[in-house]
């Protein structure tokens, strides 16, 4: 598992609202270098990463290969899981996909998007 720095560590609750109270466990997302396939350039690039059931504006990350203006937005985040373990896999399971957009910076519009096809991912039970 990848420690990250508390300096730049967020923590938030997954599945998002759930009322339990004890932590099950830990989901980690961390974005690496941002790399453009056509001339882009990810010094101005922030990524937003929404879970499925969150009802706010998501969580917002950086490259680590961001400009220095933007390395106050941390590039790692610890949800802390507030389920039973078979209940996250459930989640996961249900929500199909998770997506991160990535945005310009300094307006905020939309770049691209990646979507992580969840299933593909989970082992079966």
């Amino acid at each position: 598992m990848t420690e990250f720095p508390s300096s730049q560590l967020s923590r938030y609750i997954l599945p998002p609202e759930c009322p339990d109270p004890n932590v099950y466990g830990y989901f980690y997302v961390e974005i690496g270098k941002l790399l453009w396939l056509k001339g882009g350039k990810a010094e101005n690039s922030k990524v937003k990463i929404k879970f499925w059931g969150d009802k706010g504006a998501g969580q917002i990350l950086r490259a680590v290969n961001a400009s220095k203006e933007l390395h106050g937005i941390p590039t790692a985040i610890q949800y802390e899981i507030h389920c039973p373990l078979v209940s996250f896999y459930n989640y996961l399971y249900d929500s199909t996909r998770l997506k991160f957009f990535v945005l310009d910076a300094r307006n905020d519009k939309a770049l691209g998007n990646v979507i992580i096809s969840l299933p593909l991912y989970l082992r079966h039970k």
